[in-house]
């Protein structure tokens, strides 16, 4: 991906709520939204996910009303999109905004563990694709 006009997904260089999503996708981590007392809104999931090389955080998809956030806080991945392909170091940060042209997923090239963030659309209809 570029970092032209055409690319939708802004990176930010350098800077919890279903446990069973994670283990559905076959990968290790905890949620942490009823850790953060900060967050007090039903509509907010945060999930701290560790990935092993060559595995995806969940298969590429589409969110039609959520935001989704990630912060790299170990490893590396790609944010793989409708766009192309860019690789995420740790510090790392993207929002991915919801929408037609939103397909996304990511997929360790290293061990890696992450934060994801998300605001959830309680009509929110998630494609898989």
């Amino acid at each position: 991906m570029s970092d032209g006009e055409d690319t939708p997904t802004a990176v930010v260089r350098g800077i919890a709520r279903l446990p069973h999503v994670a283990a559905r996708h076959g990968r290790s981590g905890e949620a942490l939204g009823e850790v953060l007392s900060l967050i007090d809104d039903a509509r907010w999931t945060v999930d701290h996910v560790r990935l092993a090389a060559g595995q995806r955080s969940a298969p590429a998809h589409r969110h039609s009303g959520t935001d989704e956030c990630v912060l790299v806080l170990a490893g590396r991945v790609a944010l793989v999109t409708d766009a192309g392909s860019q690789l995420l170091e740790a510090g790392d940060f993207v929002r991915l905004a919801p929408g037609e042209d939103s397909m996304h997923e990511l997929v360790a090239q290293t061990s890696a563990e992450l934060l994801l963030v998300r605001v959830i659309d309680p009509n929110d209809v998630t494609t898989f694709g």
